[in-house]
C-alpha cells in the first residue's frame, strides 16, 4: 500500500493517500467538500507582503459577495479564503495580517475596541 500523501484538502491542510480518499467525495478530516489540492502542485514564490494582502482582501472581499449572492452556499467561499490566509500567515506570523477581517480582530485585541467582530456569521461562517 502506498502511503505517500498526494492530496491536501484546502480547507483544514489535512494530507492523504490516494488510498486513504479513494472513493470519497469530502475531505475525511473536515468534511470540506472543495476540489482538493495536489501536493505536487506546491511551489515556492517571491512575492511581496503587501502583494499578498491586496490578493488576501480582495479574494476575502469577493468571497463575501459571493455567498450573500448565495445563501446556499453556507459560508464555504469565506471560509476557505479565511483558511488560505491563515496558512500564509502561519509562515510569518509578525506580518500584518492577509485579509481585513483578521486586521480588525487584531486591532480590537490590541486596542480594546468593542465590537461583535468576533462572530463569525459576519464572514458568513454560522
Amino acid at each position: 500500500m502506498n502511503n505517500i500523501k498526494t492530496t491536501r484538502c484546502i480547507d483544514c491542510s489535512s494530507e492523504f493517500s490516494d488510498s486513504e480518499i479513494e472513493g470519497a467525495f469530502a475531505c475525511p478530516s473536515c468534511g470540506g467538500k472543495n476540489v482538493p489540492m495536489a501536493t505536487s502542485d506546491d511551489v515556492t514564490i517571491k512575492i511581496n507582503w503587501h502583494e499578498l494582502r491586496v490578493l488576501g482582501i480582495f479574494a476575502e472581499n469577493w468571497a463575501r459577495k459571493i455567498n450573500e449572492d448565495d445563501p446556499e452556499g453556507k459560508g464555504r467561499h469565506p471560509m476557505t479564503i479565511m483558511c488560505i490566509a491563515e496558512r500564509l500567515q502561519k509562515q510569518y506570523p509578525d506580518k500584518t495580517p492577509l485579509t481585513l477581517f483578521s486586521e480588525i480582530r487584531e486591532l480590537r485585541k490590541d486596542y480594546e475596541i468593542d465590537t461583535d467582530i468576533d462572530d463569525d456569521s459576519h464572514l458568513g461562517l454560522a
